[in-house]
């Protein structure tokens, strides 16, 4: 089994083990900040500048992201999330297309930052960008 292939099983695993440990029922928030595992998992759309950890290109990507596996806010307002699995249609500035796949590892009031592979160059790259959705859902709140 390859590299990639494994971190896959072990994302997938966490996932699942994530939705056992979640509370069945919602608990009142407790007073002040709070953090803990995400009781709402979803999909949000992202979009991404994707800058290798060696010189060369950067990407545009955008995609979307599901989880997080955690979060935290304050009171009833949502602040950041942490860990979610997120896969991106990226484009060179060159033209050329690639799909990637990673981690978003925070996403702190909707700015996010992570780390994306792309399987067909095997290159990994470190990305940040804007969450939409969770830019939304902080200023709807």
């Amino acid at each position: 089994m390859n590299r990639m292939t494994k971190v896959f099983i072990v994302l997938i695993l966490g996932m699942i083990i994530s939705l056992y440990l979640r509370p069945a029922h919602s608990q009142d928030l407790p007073k002040g900040f709070h953090f803990g595992l995400s009781e709402k998992m979803e999909v949000t759309d992202t979009q991404k500048y994707l800058r290798p950890f060696r010189e060369g290109e950067v990407l545009l990507g955008t995609g979307a992201c599901y989880g997080p596996f955690f979060t935290s806010g304050y009171q009833s307002r949502w602040l950041a999330d942490f860990l979610s699995i997120c896969a991106l249609g990226a484009v060179s500035q060159t033209g050329e297309s690639t799909a990637t796949g990673g981690i978003d590892i925070i996403n702190l009031l909707g700015l996010s930052a992570g780390i994306e592979y792309d399987p067909a160059n095997g290159k990994p790259f470190y990305t940040f960008g804007i969450s939409v959705t969770g830019l939304a859902n902080q200023l709807l709140k």
